[in-house]
């Protein structure tokens, strides 16, 4: 925290759209191998259990 407080101007705004950019994308590379391994469970079993990891991982 402290190391943030320390950033302003440009660079604070820089660091911060970094930081959204970050999480928008690994949120939705959460959401596409969660449904990609839903889609796949029936058809493809081991490949949708892949998915699911890595979905999961992509989660945390």
């Amino acid at each position: 925290k402290e190391a943030a407080d320390k950033l302003d101007g440009p660079l604070r705004q820089i660091f911060v759209e970094f930081l959204e950019r970050s999480c928008t994308a690994e949120f939705s590379g959460f959401l596409l191998y969660k449904e990609l391994g839903r889609r796949l469970k029936k058809t493809n079993p081991v490949v949708a259990e892949i998915f699911s990891l890595m979905s999961r991982d992509e989660a945390r």
